[in-house]
């Protein structure tokens, strides 16, 4: 996902909270962001859950 340009930053976070990562993506629409990650196997399993939260930036706003 990162090679195709759609996952800009991806990090576990180390706080011993319910939330494990953040990963934000460069997309269109929620629903794409579900199909990327629908698939990965840990999600699949249950393992781990997928909440999606919209964000936007500012125009100029950009990640490396």
């Amino acid at each position: 996902m990162a090679n195709k340009g759609k996952l800009i930053l991806s990090d576990p976070f180390d706080n011993g909270s319910a939330y494990k990562g953040i990963l934000i993506f460069d997309v269109e629409t929620v629903e794409e962001v579900i199909v990327l990650q629908g698939g990965d196997p840990t999600v699949k399993t249950g393992k781990l859950e997928l909440k999606v939260i919209p964000w936007w930036g500012a125009k100029a706003f950009c990640l490396p």
